[in-house]
């Protein structure tokens, strides 16, 4: 090998490094320290996450092992329950509260709209009743006459149209034989007692000819 000629005596004198590449290997060593710290800290965080859900899962688990022991109860009541999940499980009571609630709320509601509807019900059938009453009054108070129940009859079959199943029935019973007083006393007794809004027609008994009830067009 070849002396190299700008080392004297072919010796190579140490080498030392400078202030600033010292202070630059110290920055890098400090930064290389920090990311090693780094890591281990974010590591023992997600370790202690992972630990507190195991814990927070088993004991959400014994929780729900204690609450569905309350519920079977022979003596159960949902206030007994309620008042011991309380005592007991009181990680849970507010949840269960909460629901419990939350149903007794809609429960009032479903039965308020119940006794709504049936009110209603109830209501529009009093309504029918008093329209068919007072239809049978006229229909009497005209002497039961053809013409006075053909017109009562169009008249609803025209303003009701729900009644009309019942309507064709009392055409055809007329139709067949039957007396006009036959079909309509039967509902008087949906009649109120107080007198009729207006005066009847007073049609002659026999000035109309009840025709066959009509047919359902197909």
């Amino acid at each position: 090998m070849p002396i190299d000629p700008s080392i004297p005596l072919g010796v190579q004198p140490p080498r030392f490094n400078s202030p600033f590449e010292i202070l630059g290997q110290m920055q890098q060593l400090r930064a290389n320290q920090a990311v090693r710290q780094q890591q281990v800290q974010t590591a023992q965080a997600l370790e202690e996450e992972r630990r507190q859900k195991v814990e927070q899962a088993k004991r959400h688990q014994e929780e729900l092992d204690q609450v569905n022991a309350l519920l079977s109860q022979p003596d159960f009541t949902v206030a007994g329950f309620l008042d011991q999940v309380r005592q007991r499980v009181p990680g849970q009571y507010e949840a269960i509260r909460k629901v419990y609630e939350t149903q007794e709320k809609t429960a009032a509601e479903t039965k308020k709209a119940i006794a709504d509807a049936q009110k209603a019900q109830a209501d529009a059938v009093g309504a029918a009743h008093k329209l068919l009453g007072q239809t049978a009054k006229y229909i009497k108070a005209d002497g039961y006459s053809p013409s006075s129940f053909m017109l009562h009859a169009k008249n609803l079959s025209e303003q009701m149209p729900e009644f009309q199943p019942m309507i064709d029935d009392a055409l055809a019973k007329v139709k067949s034989g039957a007396p006009i007083q036959s079909v309509i006393d039967p509902l008087l007794q949906f009649a109120d007692a107080e007198p009729l809004p207006s005066a009847p027609f007073e049609f002659s008994p026999h000035a109309y000819t009840v025709p066959s009830p009509r047919r359902a067009s197909v």
